[in-house]
């Protein structure tokens, strides 16, 4: 199936801010995982997210890439189950994270990242925290010191579409440094 542009009309409804980095204009895109890497959340989107410790996941690759990357301590939280927060969890990890969690809407079976890609940040030691929706980052003197989540009962609706579905009374926090 296709998942349309009226993903990005839900997002910005629920008060979302997006901003479309590929050509959506057919109003069709084949994949879930293709559309998350076409929607790039704004800082300011969820409460708190210009905090100090909040580093957007494509930004943190390059710049580990080109070892600009400042050295991780503590625990790292990383949002998102497709192939990119992967890649952001286990670089945390490798540039010194103590811990790292990744949280997702999705469950294990329904994360978009390859499941050979999972099975490793699992064997490198990332937790994997499946059905939490982030709901805001908390922090002390300014900078990130957890995120808040509430559990995700559903990613898709009965068709199938993107429409992510929250029990707001069960929640958690999970401490975080970046």
């Amino acid at each position: 199936g296709f998942i349309g542009s009226n993903l990005v009309d839900r997002l910005v409804r629920d008060g979302h801010t997006v901003r479309v980095l590929d050509d959506l204009s057919t109003g069709r895109i084949e994949n879930l995982e293709g559309l998350r890497d076409s929607i790039e959340f704004v800082e300011g989107s969820i409460e708190n997210a210009e905090l100090e410790g909040i580093y957007p996941a494509l930004e943190f690759l390059k710049s580990a890439k080109v070892s600009q990357t400042p050295r991780l301590k503590g625990q790292a939280v990383v949002i998102g189950g497709g192939n990119v927060a992967i890649d952001a969890a286990m670089t945390a990890r490798r540039l010194g994270a103590d811990s790292v969690h990744l949280v997702c809407l999705e469950s294990r079976k329904e994360m978009p990242a390859h499941e050979w890609e999972i099975a490793q940040a699992e064997e490198e030691g990332v937790e994997i925290h499946p059905r939490w929706g982030l709901t805001r980052f908390t922090s002390t003197d300014g900078r990130l010191s957890g995120i808040e989540l509430k559990r995700c009962v559903a990613v898709f609706d009965t068709q199938g579409r993107f429409d992510p579905q929250y029990d707001a009374s069960e929640t958690e926090v999970i401490s975080a440094d970046s």
